[in-house]
């Protein structure tokens, strides 16, 4: 099929085939499941944005169009799964490729000779080294012999041995060595020593065959003999005693029974120790204070005016703190007081009720009073006035009727006659009611084609109208066109 150009001077007819054709060939472009559905170009468009730059560079491909870089990639797939091996199942948690190489990296950890503590720095050369070590190890341990500790392990023998071994120092074994070996080797020479003098020893301790004692093989036999027989024997108690010294109270020794028995000092022992002195007494254990002479003093006078009262004025007391004497004054209290009278004054003001503009021009208030504060004279006036408008500050006609209406501006406007009229583009659309603008209003040609809103005139403001239908293939209206005409 040809291409498709539409001439001024085709038909409406020819007009119609080609675009038919045109349709046709695009289709229905409500049939495209891209984003963009309504044009063609905006389709496209979104299809070019989602493919990118199809280039070599831009792909990474050494093909420079899509179905060939597709082609290499393929290539290079099948490469990768001859040595990937995919129908084979990972045994790591991961179940990608990517993951599961991740997951043994992060269980290898850092391969280095420093992160290993190896002198090796690769996984092989460190393992050939720890091998030869463990070997060393095995030489020297002797796997193949039983440990005779109750733990198994060497970590837990050597640990068993150390609870029993306790501390190792100084302070802990109580030598100047601080070492096993040399607290043994300490006090093997303690032990060498105390054999050297037994002999002497036991001269100090004396034959074991004297002891009085029934055991006689051993010392601590004997001891423990000595302790029971305190315990038990009247013998040892007939050879204690006790001595009282005298004094109060008494002490005694009971040889029977083996108990001491003390007794406090009575009451008359104690009460002995006790005296009185200057006016205190004692007497069968009861203190007594002497009686002292004093002087009594009472007042009889009734406070009240012009009345009298006795008050202390002083107190005498001995060298022990006791009161002796009581000195007193009358106080006589004065006379009621009577305030006297004035005559004072008295003051009024009154204007009455004030209407109109009259008001109170002046006001005055005198008060006269003496050093004590007495009023001797009082007295007030007051003004009155009446208010003018030139009080109130009017500088117009007195009568106050002539008012001259002001000026206004705005949207409509007064002269200075009083007239008013419509100020310039006061008139806006708010302001002109639906329907208001007729057909009569309008001026011959008034309405321009600047002033036509686009879309503004449809096939119902045609006089006459001609229609044009455009089709796609399927025979689905696409577009409509309206034309003035016969």
């Amino acid at each position: 099929m040809p291409k498709q150009i539409v001439n001024l001077s085709d038909t409406v007819g020819a007009f119609k085939d080609k675009v038919n054709i045109v349709s046709a060939d695009l289709g229905w472009r409500g049939n495209l499941t891209t984003t963009q559905d309504s044009d063609f170009v905006g389709a496209i468009n979104e299809l070019d944005a989602e493919l990118g730059t199809i280039t070599a560079g831009a792909m990474g491909t050494t093909a420079s169009t899509v179905g060939s870089a597709i082609l290499e990639l393929e290539t290079e797939i099948d490469v990768l799964n001859t040595k990937v091996e995919p129908s084979q199942a990972l045994t790591t948690t991961a179940t990608t490729l990517a993951d599961a190489v991740n997951e043994l990296d992060a269980e290898l950890g850092t391969i280095s000779a420093g992160a290993m503590g190896t002198t090796a720095s690769t996984v092989s050369g460190a393992i050939a080294e720890l091998e030869a070590e463990v070997d060393v190890l095995n030489t020297k341990v002797e796997q193949t012999q039983s440990i005779t500790t109750t733990a198994t392990t060497l970590a837990d023998a050597i640990n068993e041995l150390d609870a029993e071994l306790g501390t190792i120092t100084t302070g802990a074994m109580g030598t100047t060595a601080s070492t096993v070996s040399g607290a043994i080797a300490e006090l093997q020479s303690e032990i060498n020593l105390l054999d050297s003098g037994a002999s002497t020893q036991l001269t100090q301790i004396g034959n074991l065959a004297s002891l009085d004692t029934t055991a006689k093989n051993n010392l601590v036999a004997a001891i423990n003999e000595l302790d029971d027989r305190i315990d038990t024997d009247a013998d040892f108690r007939n050879k204690v005693s006790a001595t009282d010294a005298g004094g109060d109270g008494s002490f005694a020794y009971n040889q029977g029974t083996g108990v001491f028995t003390y007794t406090g000092p009575s009451a008359s022992e104690t009460r002995a120790h006790f005296s009185g002195g200057t006016e205190i007494g004692i007497s069968s254990g009861t203190i007594n204070h002497s009686n002292i002479s004093r002087t009594n003093t009472t007042s009889t006078g009734s406070v009240a005016y012009g009345g009298t009262f006795t008050a202390i004025d002083s107190i005498t007391s001995n060298a022990r703190g006791h009161v002796t004497a009581a000195n007193v004054k009358t106080v006589t209290i004065p006379a009621a007081y009577s305030h006297p009278s004035h005559p004072g004054d008295d003051m009024a003001i009154d204007t009455g009720a004030l209407t109109g503009a009259t008001v109170i021009s002046d006001l005055d208030l005198n008060v006269t009073t003496d050093t004590l504060g007495h009023v001797t004279d009082a007295n007030a006036t007051v003004a009155t006035r009446t208010l003018t408008l030139a009080n109130l500050g009017y500088t117009g006609a007195t009568d106050a009727n002539n008012y001259v209406h002001p000026n206004h501006t705005g949207a409509i406007t007064s002269t200075a006659d009083g007239a008013t009229v419509l100020a310039t583009n006061a008139v806006t659309t708010a302001k002109i009611n639906a329907g208001a603008v007729t057909t009569a209003k309008l001026a011959t040609n008034s309405v321009t084609q600047d002033k036509m809103d686009d879309d503004a005139v449809g096939s119902g403001e045609l006089k006459s109208v001609v229609t044009l239908v455009i089709y796609n293939s399927a025979g689905t209206a696409v577009k409509t066109l309206y034309g003035a005409g016969s």
